[in-house]
């Protein structure tokens, strides 16, 4: 349900009252402000976790085919004893 609000030109004007629907009014600008901001930081957010990805893709590199135990020690996550 919109809510409206009714605007005249003055008091004694003869003229109808023009509906202007609050929703977008007052609403539209709000949220493309809150738009652009959290796409700027998603934006960013993914950037950040492209690069782990990338940077891990790096870091595997040649350890496909040792075991895990081998990954992890040579990664310096884990010493075996």
């Amino acid at each position: 349900m919109a809510s409206h609000y009714c605007v005249s030109n003055s008091a004694a004007s003869s003229t109808p009252a023009v509906i202007v629907p609050m929703n977008s009014a007052l609403l539209k600008l709000p949220l493309q402000s809150y738009i652009q901001f959290w796409a700027l930081h998603q934006k960013k957010d993914i950037e950040e976790l492209e690069y782990v990805q990338s940077r891990a893709m790096e870091l595997m590199k040649g350890l496909e085919r040792k075991s895990c135990g081998e990954q992890l020690s040579e990664l310096r996550f884990f010493h075996l004893e």
